[in-house]
């Protein structure tokens, strides 16, 4: 069954081999993934877990996946280990902010991992800057549930426009960043 639901088409598959026949069989005819209007407008559309098929999606995933071969991620084996150590050490001596130091723990091993940096035990700012994406994120709704996802023409309130605004603003830049990333002058 197919029907049309605020411009989006909408497909109910009602047997397991048809659903089978299309997603596993034939599903690179059908892979692609909602259009999240609103984290575009937060300026968030251009990163691989917002992209939409296409050639620049194709070209971030060729890129981000050969990072991560099995035989490559031996090597992050170590910083895992040891960031694991860090992070349980952190937990045990401050059991109350447990899920604090388990974002904590993420966070060091991707910026590891991704970039080479090592966050710092206590008031690190990339973990500020983590915390305020998570809320700015939060704040936008439930990706490809937001009225503007549906319809992009859709005004927000002027009162959920200020809200996201004032969340996407608390992300401030890591005093760091022009080290990782330097501009050209």
């Amino acid at each position: 069954m197919h029907f049309n639901a605020l411009g989006r088409s909408i497909i109910v598959l009602n047997s397991v081999e048809a659903a089978h026949d299309l997603l596993d069989k034939r599903g690179a005819n059908y892979a692609d993934r909602p259009r999240f209007v609103l984290f575009e407008v937060m300026g968030w559309g251009i990163t691989l877990t917002f992209l939409r098929w296409s050639p620049r999606f194709l070209l971030h995933r060729k890129l981000f996946q050969k990072s991560f071969t099995q035989s490559v991620c031996k090597a992050y084996e170590p910083i895992q280990a040891e960031e694991a150590r860090r992070a349980t050490r952190a937990i045990v001596a401050d059991p109350e902010n447990w899920e604090l130091l388990l974002r904590q723990f993420y966070t060091a091993v991707v910026l590891r991992v991704g970039f080479g940096i090592e966050v710092q035990e206590k008031d690190d700012p990339y973990i500020k800057m983590m915390l305020d994406v998570e809320e700015a994120t939060r704040q936008g709704g439930v990706p490809a549930g937001n009225i503007v996802d549906f319809s992009p023409t859709a005004s927000l309130s002027s009162e959920r426009r200020s809200s996201l605004r004032q969340a996407i603003q608390t992300v401030d830049p890591c005093p760091e960043h022009e080290k990782v990333y330097p501009t050209a002058s």
